[in-house]
């Protein structure tokens, strides 16, 4: 699929969604922020990465004959298995140089952290030197023995390596039959489940952090350190993704690593860890020393520097590099590229576009993962952040392309393109890796507000990126600006204390400094009307025992106010000379409660100003989530070339409570749009003459989910809303009503 064509459809999507709530009456600030947006500083150019090639190493069945390996490893870790054939079966697992070192460090009985990238096959560096040696030293019948404890910080990827080790440990098997015993002992697990763990625990036992503190610490799960001390004691504790254990947590898990040590009788324990990313700057060695330094304060044990196994990279070409003559000569060819990988391979644009997004020469010689970069050249618009800010992270890589070979960039954008995507089809013969396995790294942002200062237009500055003062000096004065959702009318929202205004966010209602919450609305030609007694809510008012209208003693200093208001954020009395660099203004205090242009009028003070007033940050962040998963999904759907299986979102988030909360808002927002769109088609349906109270649930429902000719339901038109699709007579009629009351 294309999954640049995939980007700009979810981008262009939000961007319709977040132009939905700026309505801004000043044309010059509709420009500037129609022209901020359409800058991309709020979805800045997507960052691409190859993920690179890795140096290959010995099959797991030449490591089993050599005796490297127990010879039963080469019959579990095959490629191609299938359940249910209780034979030696599938094709020989091939290495990569990695892996095969970390068995070589784990057969020496040393701790080591393994920190490869991406589909390294971190979890196989220790998976298999586990497998060998509960191989080589098997359970005496009736022994209660854990050998290893694997770590997980979440229950997914925990849930995920279970289906891992069943592919090794149980296809090939007769049923019952797995040469070594795992088990996930996590929050998820039922009692009945948990039950049998403590009755026959597993050789390997998959968990959390969590978990494992309470097993460590309830009576109940006390058979963890007693099977984990016997025949030895505990011979491995892993601890996958070790970058997350960082600050307060990384010193929780430092002591549970001790402690682990301590209650299962393992002065021994092998500890390991596992991280895409935990490897800092400098040369190679120096990043290993480092990661050793860490490892071995979390572990509470050496880690030699020469036990840190990094990954080995290789280039997928042959040859020198391609010189700036060859590639603008394929760059002034039509951009097509064959999806053939033998083909691909001899082509100069793709040999460049490997180095320019996945290898790097590191300063010691050795291949390096290049860092993520943008592609095309960045557009500029009237805020120059997001240029500057992307530029900072890497040069775009058309640009440099351009710079190289002379040809102009968008023509080099459009050949890069198009390589990656033929290089994502590109299957090398024999196996399923891919010349290009690249991945888009596409940010999104809630962005921030609009700052001016507070003068006229023509004479004022305005920018959405967030600082005191104007450039040139200390005399201008940026404060955050919101706008009537009425009319779109902008005031300031800002503080006033001793005469001078500062920002302030839209919901601060309350001061430690004693400075009075309000708004500014600038008013510079006095084309604003105001009548306190004709404007203000009835409420506010009051009748004298005289007849006389006045306002109500507590609402009089929320009564706004004429002031003026000079560059630097003072306001000076109507009277005084400032010159010509005070502008006429006026200010109201917190709650927003009126609008001076458009007469909108709020009377519930108790109210928040959210729904009165909009920044150009105003989205829901859940709303903003749902809509930007729901264009994903949406176009993975229509995408032909992606089996169902792959049409998919995998999101995380860092508690269930987050996750619970954005899949009910989901649900909410799908069925909420459903409506919609059924009101909508029953309106459509009526036609001029409308439709009545009456027989509006009626149409809807009928609109939503249609029945067959003749008014009756098919069981696969019940099931778009039936729990029962194959109702039938009075439960069939039950059913259609509720659904229409429902409606």
């Amino acid at each position: 699929m294309d999954v640049f064509s995939l980007r700009d459809n979810v981008v262009d999507q939000f961007a319709r969604y977040v132009r939905g709530f700026h309505r801004i009456a000043d044309p010059d600030t509709r420009a500037f922020v129609d022209g901020f947006l359409g800058s991309g500083s709020l979805w800045p150019e997507p960052l691409i990465q190859l993920n690179p090639s890795f140096e290959l190493g010995p099959t797991v069945d030449e490591l089993a004959a050599n005796g490297t390996l127990h010879a039963e490893c080469a019959n579990i870790f095959r490629l191609g298995k299938q359940p249910g054939i209780p034979t030696k079966h599938g094709d020989p697992l091939r290495l990569y140089r990695h892996q095969a070192e970390a068995i070589d460090v784990a057969r020496t009985g040393a701790s080591y952290v393994l920190t490869t990238g991406t589909g390294s096959g971190k979890s196989l560096a220790y998976i298999l030197p586990i497998v060998d040696h509960c191989l080589r030293h098997p359970r005496r019948p009736g022994e209660r023995r854990i050998t290893a404890i694997v770590v997980y910080p979440m229950n997914a990827l925990a849930n995920s390596q279970m289906n891992e080790l069943e592919k090794y440990l149980d296809y090939g098997y007769p049923p019952g039959g797995r040469p070594v015993t795992f088990a996930s002992y996590t929050g998820q697990a039922d009692d009945e489940a948990r039950e049998r763990i403590r009755q026959d625990p597993p050789d390997i036992l998959l968990t959390n952090f969590v978990m494992l503190e309470l097993l460590m610490t309830r009576p109940r799960d006390a058979f963890v350190a007693e099977a984990a001390t016997a025949g030895g004691g505990l011979q491995f504790l892993v601890l996958d993704e070790l970058h997350t254990y960082r600050g307060r947590q990384g010193a929780d898990v430092a002591m549970l690593v001790r402690r682990v040590r301590d209650r299962c009788g393992a002065p021994g324990m092998r500890c390991i860890g596992t991280s895409a990313t935990i490897a800092g700057s400098g040369t190679r060695a120096e990043r290993h020393g480092k990661v050793a330094e860490v490892a071995s304060r979390l572990f509470g044990t050496d880690v030699e520097r020469e036990h840190v196994v990094g990954e080995w990279l290789q280039s997928s070409f042959d040859g020198p590099m391609p010189t700036a003559e060859t590639l603008r000569a394929r760059l002034e060819r039509p951009p097509t590229y064959p999806t053939d990988y033998e083909a691909l391979r001899r082509d100069p644009v793709a040999h460049w576009a490997e180095h320019a997004f996945g290898l790097d020469i590191g300063d010691d010689g050795y291949y390096e993962r290049r860092p993520p970069r943008p592609l095309p050249m960045l557009p500029s618009g009237p805020d120059e952040t997001a240029r500057s800010r992307a530029a900072a992270v890497s040069q775009p890589a058309a640009e440099e392309l351009a710079e190289l070979t002379g040809v102009p960039a968008d023509r080099c954008a459009a050949h890069l393109r198009a390589v990656l995507l033929a290089g994502s089809a590109a299957i090398r013969p024999g196996t399923q890796q891919r010349l290009f396995a690249f991945r888009l790294h596409q940010f999104f942002g809630r962005g921030d507000r609009v700052f001016a200062t507070p003068e006229p237009v023509g004479r004022r500055h305005i920018t959405a990126v967030e600082q005191v003062y104007a450039p040139g000096g200390r005399d201008r004065v940026l404060l955050p600006m919101a706008f009537c959702r009425d009319c779109g009318a902008e005031y300031f929202v800002v503080f006033r204390g001793a005469g001078v205004l500062t920002p302030r966010g839209l919901g601060e209602r309350e001061d430690a400094l004693g400075r009075q919450p309000g708004f500014l609305l600038l008013d510079p030609d006095s084309s604003v009307r105001f009548d306190p007694l004709e404007d203000l809510p009835e409420d506010w008012l009051e009748v004298t025992p005289r007849g006389e209208v006045r306002i109500q003693r507590e609402y009089r200093e929320r009564v706004p106010e004429r002031v003026r208001v000079t560059p630097g954020g003072q306001l000076v009395d109507t009277t005084a000379d400032a010159g010509e660099t005070a502008t006429e203004a006026w200010w109201l205090p917190a709650p927003f409660t009126l609008c001076l242009r458009c007469g909108v009028i709020y009377p519930n003070l108790r109210e928040g100003d959210f729904g009165k007033l909009g920044e150009l940050a105003t989205e829901g962040r859940s709303t903003a989530t749902t809509v930007l998963s729901l264009a994903s999904v949406l176009g993975l759907r229509g995408a032909s070339t992606l089996p169902p299986s792959a049409q998919k979102l995998l999101s995380f988030t860092d508690n269930r409570q987050d996750a619970s909360l954005q899949a009910g808002h989901f649900n909410d927002f799908v069925q909420v749009g459903r409506l919609r769109g059924g009101i909508l088609a029953a309106l459509e349906r009526a036609g001029q003459g409308g439709l009545g109270h009456e027989e509006i649930a009626q149409a809807v429902a009928t609109a939503i989910a249609p029945p067959s000719a003749g008014g009756r339901y098919t069981p696969a038109e019940l099931a778009e809303f039936a729990d029962n699709p194959n109702v039938e007579f009075r439960a069939l009629d039950d059913t259609v009503q509720t659904f229409r009351d429902m409606v």
